[in-house]
């Protein structure tokens, strides 16, 4: 999951730095049938983490991406209902 998450991250931060304004037009489909917001959700219009985080960030998603024992996915439960 912290793959699917970090690369995400990177998305939005590739986003900020093209002036992008909201959620809408990155590929959220990993978190489709989540309760993560992804539609119409603003993106801020400055870093808040700085870039040196971001590369140690970017550097291990890289290596990940490469290595055949990460899984790319995230495994998400379905939200339960209340049968009170």
């Amino acid at each position: 999951m912290a793959f699917v998450f970090l690369n995400h991250y990177l998305d939005i931060r590739d986003a900020i730095d093209q002036g992008v304004g909201n959620l809408n037009k990155l590929d959220n489909r990993d978190f489709v049938l989540t309760d993560i917001p992804v539609q119409d959700c603003p993106i801020p219009p400055k870093h808040t983490v700085p870039s040196h985080g971001s590369d140690e960030i970017k550097e291990w998603v890289l290596t990940a991406s490469m290595d055949k024992e990460i899984q790319q996915v995230a495994y998400f439960v379905a939200p339960r209902t209340c049968n009170v």
